[in-house]
């Protein structure tokens, strides 16, 4: 006895089918011991049987366009398939296996779901992860302003990150419903809320390399190129939550979203342009260094020297008026 696995044109496995009698028949009808559901299969396409020494044989039925070894080439109407072997018919193939070829053992749950499942998959964990972002927004928020700021402020704000995650998440959690009758509402908002978080902390750390490195652009294309992959790995996120397309296709899908929203992003800001703006070229908020990171003086030396350099300007403009 054996089985005889179907592959897609990509190698991944679609279907197994286990064979008890020979011979056995391959093809599009429904008739037959194996049926491929390709249209370049033909109705009768193959059949495989038994050799006296217990080899797998497939026998091409003349069909329209025959079958090939595992390595492709051209056409062939006799094929030896040993276990573990493969041939060609189609766009996919077929491999044969023996029946009694062990597998590996099971793994627990939930390594079988992944990385993703793992880190999102907890409703606590989930949530401990929104707690975290709308509180790091609403502190980075809170810093930003120079305005007196009220409890109540402080409030509104947070309660407007998480009805803005909330919505979010709902509307993923939507389009699962409907694509893969999947909801996964907090783990789409836990999802969001590390992507937001690691937005906040790369806006923090591109602000402070800038300012302390003068090269405010550079750490901002950077950074930016940087932010570019999180978003692209957060709608990457969504999409392996919210369908049941494969990987290459969710990573292309979710890069060719972002690359169209940073297009758009870029054409309005080049049609708004001006030459002249009244915003600083450093854009970022300061923040003070802590006094343990700097060298502090005392109010005495600071006056000492602020009289020396004073008398330095002095000298220096007697200087300029002589000449």
């Amino acid at each position: 006895m054996i089985v005889v696995e179907v592959l897609d044109h990509r190698g991944h496995l679609r279907e197994r089918v286990r064979v008890v009698a020979f011979p056995a028949s391959i093809g599009r009808a429904y008739d037959n011991d194996i049926i491929v559901d390709d249209r370049l299969v033909s109705p009768h396409h193959a059949r495989l049987t038994i050799a006296d020494d217990g080899w797998v044989i497939a026998e091409d039925l003349d069909s329209l366009n025959g079958i090939r070894g595992q390595s492709g080439g051209p056409r062939i109407s006799r094929l030896v398939v040993p276990s573990g072997g493969q041939l060609r018919l189609g766009r996919g193939s077929l491999r044969i296996v023996d029946a009694a070829l062990p597998v590996a053992p099971a793994v627990a749950e939930d390594l079988a779901q992944g990385a993703l499942p793992r880190l999102f998959g907890s409703a606590l964990g989930s949530l401990v992860i929104c707690a975290a972002a709308i509180a790091a927004l609403t502190w980075s928020s809170y810093l930003g302003g120079y305005e007196r700021t009220n409890t109540a402020k402080v409030v509104s704000q947070a309660l407007a990150l998480a009805l803005v995650l909330a919505i979010w998440a709902g509307g993923w959690s939507l389009a699962g419903r409907l694509l893969s009758h999947r909801v996964s509402f907090l783990a789409h908002a836990a999802v969001a809320s590390a992507a937001l978080l690691m937005g906040v902390a790369l806006n923090v750390a591109g602000e402070w390399l800038g300012f302390a490195t003068g090269a405010e652009r550079v750490e901002r294309a950077f950074f930016g190129m940087v932010m570019l992959g999180v978003a692209i790995a957060a709608l990457n996120a969504h999409l392996r939550l919210a369908t049941s397309l494969a990987r290459p296709r969710r990573l292309v899908a979710a890069a060719s979203l972002v690359m169209a929203v940073l297009a758009f992003v870029a054409i309005d800001a080049y049609g708004d342009r001006e030459p002249f703006s009244t915003e600083m070229e450093f854009s970022a908020i300061l923040k003070p260094l802590d006094t343990r990171l700097v060298r502090s003086v005392s109010a005495d030396e600071f006056s000492r020297e602020m009289i020396g350099m004073q008398s330095r300007v002095d000298s220096l403009a007697l200087k300029s008026r002589s000449k």
